[in-house]
C-alpha cells in the first residue's frame, strides 16, 4: 500500500481515503482481537461474507448501510464513522 495525498492506494484495488482505510483497519484489528473468522465478523455486522471480504480487501468501499451496521454493533466506532462520512465526498 502507498499513500498519496489523502488517499491510500492498495495494489489492484480502489483508491481508499485514509479515514476509510483507518476504519477498516480498526475493524480488522477488532476482529483479530476477538479471534473471529471472517464469517463470524460478517455475521456480527449482519452482512454477507462476500461483502465483508470485499471491504476488508479494498475491493468495495463501505456504504452508509454498512456504516450504520458497524455503528449499531460497535458504538465505540462512532467517531471514526463520523470522520469517514464527513470526508467521504472529498475523494
Amino acid at each position: 500500500m502507498t499513500v498519496a495525498g489523502s488517499v491510500l492506494y492498495c495494489s489492484g484495488t480502489l483508491p481508499v481515503p485514509n479515514d476509510q482505510a483507518q476504519l477498516v483497519t480498526d475493524l480488522i484489528a477488532l476482529q483479530r482481537e476477538s479471534e473471529w473468522p471472517d464469517r463470524e465478523m460478517a455475521d456480527a455486522l449482519g452482512i454477507s461474507l462476500e461483502t465483508w471480504t470485499k471491504i476488508r480487501h479494498g475491493q468495495r468501499r463501505p456504504g452508509l448501510r454498512f456504516l450504520g451496521r458497524v455503528l449499531h454493533v460497535f458504538p465505540s466506532f462512532r467517531p471514526a464513522i463520523l470522520l469517514y462520512i464527513r470526508d467521504r465526498g472529498k475523494d
